[in-house]
């Protein structure tokens, strides 16, 4: 963490927000969100950091919530146990049967999987549950709103779809909840989660957006920041 604070004040951001995953009642192979106790430790090394670090940069302790509509008492036990400064709600894995499909990964046979299942079918699902889990969790960010699949060739988004989400930022208007700009697409895809068709009808229903670089390691902390200003003045074209 010290190494994100550090990138993060090298590149002149004011403030850095961490925003680690949770997870709960996920069945899959391979668990890539921090346990109970794996947050007892952020929490205390983030206050060190603070000590460490507050005088330059400002350092906020998140969540990204994976929403699970099967654990939704869990997840609000998880939620409650510890004092979360920002929420960020995202949907990452699908159900199928007893096992949990990974809606953004790149492996090959999960990919299979959900193109069986069909595209059209688990985006309905998806943006169906962020409605339902921004309502029922509450959030300060929704996350990558249009990540799910990102990784299947040829998926469009069905008027349906945006149905969806323009009931989902109606929502979002009401509350306040602000939209995440994740700029992890620039590289994956030449453009941001959400696109500038979305981001534009967000902007239209008066939702403020975040930038979130989802850094992954502490060199891709504030990537692409530098081109949203522009990216902005065209969504509002």
């Amino acid at each position: 963490m010290a190494d994100y604070v550090r990138s993060a004040i090298r590149r002149g951001l004011h403030t850095i927000i961490f925003l680690e995953h949770l997870e709960v009642g996920i069945q899959t192979r391979r668990r890539t969100w921090l346990s109970r106790h794996d947050f007892e430790q952020y929490f205390a090394t983030a206050a060190r950091l603070q000590r460490q670090f507050g005088c330059r940069i400002r350092i906020v302790t998140g969540v990204e919530v994976g929403w699970n509509p099967d654990a939704v008492d869990e997840l609000r036990d998880l939620l409650g146990a510890f004092p979360w400064q920002w929420r960020g709600i995202s949907y990452h894995f699908y159900r199928d049967g007893s096992r949990h499909l990974n809606m953004v990964s790149h492996n090959p046979d999960e990919l299979k999987k959900l193109a069986r299942i069909g595209p059209e079918r688990i985006l309905d699902h998806y943006f169906q549950q962020l409605i339902q889990a921004h309502h029922i969790l509450g959030c300060q960010v929704i996350c990558h709103l249009d990540a799910a699949l990102r990784h299947l060739d040829g998926i469009r988004l069905t008027p349906r779809h945006h149905h969806l989400i323009d009931t989902l930022f109606q929502d979002m208007a009401l509350k306040g909840t602000r939209l995440e700009i994740n700029t992890s697409g620039l590289a994956m895809r030449g453009a941001p989660f959400p696109g500038p068709e979305i981001i534009r009808h967000a902007l239209a229903h008066g939702i403020a957006v975040l930038p979130g670089s989802d850094a992954h390691h502490p060199g891709q902390v504030g990537r692409f920041f530098h081109l949203l200003p522009e990216l902005l003045n065209q969504s509002r074209q």
